[in-house]
């Protein structure tokens, strides 16, 4: 007659078993039915940009090409870049007599988030058309993200120039005061600020400004290159996983957003780490020590969710040295632009985006852009204050998971560019070039 103390230890075992090959199975069943759905309910996967890099200018989207976009979560859009490598239809003008506008912005005119027919040009010129009386205009969009008002000068010499715009818009976003600075750049995105990519500026021996050209031949042998963990086991295998799993890759997304730092160790990346060792190789050349003083690379201390550690101090009360030499290359790109548009007949005008006050308690960053732009008599669009003035929401104007404008935020920018410009129909008259 048995006891049953002999069976206990294979009856556990044998339920321990029981119980992670059913937890395994669920798993699987649930894996493979969030793969089922996600791949039957999104159009595709990851996002693809086909680009080209265009001497003097920098990269573009390859002319032709088509690119698709991707959140994982708010959209997926796919659109045709024009002959000129933007992603805008290509600039024409039916009427010779309508008003002609070239928009020259970074992300939020190229605008890879929504269909070209929702993004601002398209939808000014039909307000404009609609309204009483109609203005005629034709809008060209000449945008690529990641760019200041700097790099994005020879947009407007090998591009926009020749459609003879008679009002040249800029479209400032708060990561613009930082994206005209060679060096805070390098520090974002690895790119030797002593080899740009794009054109920058740099301080003259005479004391003043002058331009620092694409180095088009060297840029890609100069990067900022820092240890990082992207080629170890785990981190390539959730590179895998992103890039083939729709299930997998929504389950990053989301663990991105409410635990980063678990996110960044799947990764093999930690952003906060890698703009600290570019830092620091920046600061070991001569005259960057004491430029790099006063900031923390690491630590970003925006309340703004689009703004990265490189972009937060320019809300604060006191701007560390690089920003303040940053502030100076902002200035000058606006001098740049200033003196191109008078030279061709044109009006320069500026359009601050909505996020430029949103979540920016202290307003500084609005602030400092008027300092630059009032002194050298550039009108500012500020389209926060249209929104709250009309009650439009503002939330609304940028889409959930993404801090680019949804088709409402385009509506929305062009009902304040249009506001601007039926008050000053002046604008619209024969350009006359000084020269």
């Amino acid at each position: 007659m048995s006891d049953g103390k002999g069976e206990q230890p294979s009856s556990w075992v044998k339920d321990l078993l029981t119980s992670l090959a059913v937890t395994a199975v669920l798993l699987l069943v649930v894996a493979g039915a969030g793969e089922a759905y996600f791949r039957l309910t999104r159009p595709f996967l990851n996002g693809d940009w086909p680009l080209t890099f265009v001497d003097d200018v920098g990269l573009l989207f390859t002319p032709g090409g088509v690119a698709r976009a991707t959140n994982d979560l708010d959209f997926w859009t796919e659109q045709k870049a024009n002959s000129q490598g933007f992603l805008a239809e290509e600039p024409q003008v039916s009427n010779p007599k309508a008003c002609r506008i070239a928009v020259i912005g970074d992300s939020f005119v190229s605008a890879l988030e929504v269909k070209i027919e929702q993004k601002l040009p398209r939808q000014l010129m039909k307000l404009a058309a609609a309204q009483a009386p109609p203005l005629d205009l034709a809008v060209a969009a000449y945008g690529y993200g990641g760019t200041g008002q700097l790099n994005q000068l020879p947009f407007y010499d090998k591009f926009a120039r020749a459609f003879r715009p008679r009002i040249v818009l800029l479209v400032f976003v708060g990561n613009d005061f930082a994206n005209n600075s060679a060096v805070l750049e390098g520090i974002r995105g690895g790119i030797d600020p002593d080899h740009p990519h794009r054109m920058y500026a740099r301080r003259a021996p005479t004391g003043g400004f002058e331009p620092l050209p694409v180095d088009n031949a060297g840029w890609r042998s100069h990067l900022l290159e820092v240890p990082t963990r992207t080629r170890d086991f785990i981190p390539r295998a959730n590179t895998y996983l992103v890039t083939h799993s729709y299930f997998y890759a929504w389950i990053f997304t989301k663990l991105a957003m409410v635990a980063p730092q678990a996110a960044a160790w799947l990764s093999g990346q930690d952003m906060g780490q890698l703009f600290k060792e570019r830092a620091r190789l920046l600061a070991q050349r001569p005259g960057n020590e004491k430029l790099l003083e006063g900031w923390d690379p690491a630590r970003n201390t925006s309340t703004n969710a689009t703004m990265l550690s490189m972009d937060a101090p320019f809300s604060w009360p006191q701007l560390p040295p690089a920003f303040q030499e940053a502030m100076a290359f902002s200035g000058y790109a606006l001098d740049e632009f200033k003196a191109r548009a008078t030279r061709d007949g044109a009006s320069l005008l500026i359009l601050s985006i909505e996020s430029m006050r949103m979540d920016e308690p202290t307003g500084l960053r609005f602030k400092r852009l008027k300092e630059l732009a009032d002194p050298r008599g550039i009108p500012v669009i500020d389209m926060y204050d249209y929104m709250v003035r009309q009650k439009l929401p503002l939330a609304g104007a940028s889409f959930a998971h993404d801090g680019h404008w949804t088709p409402a935020g385009h509506a929305a920018a062009a009902q304040a560019v249009l506001q601007y410009l039926d008050a000053h129909r002046d604008l619209c008259v024969p350009p006359v070039a000084a020269n």
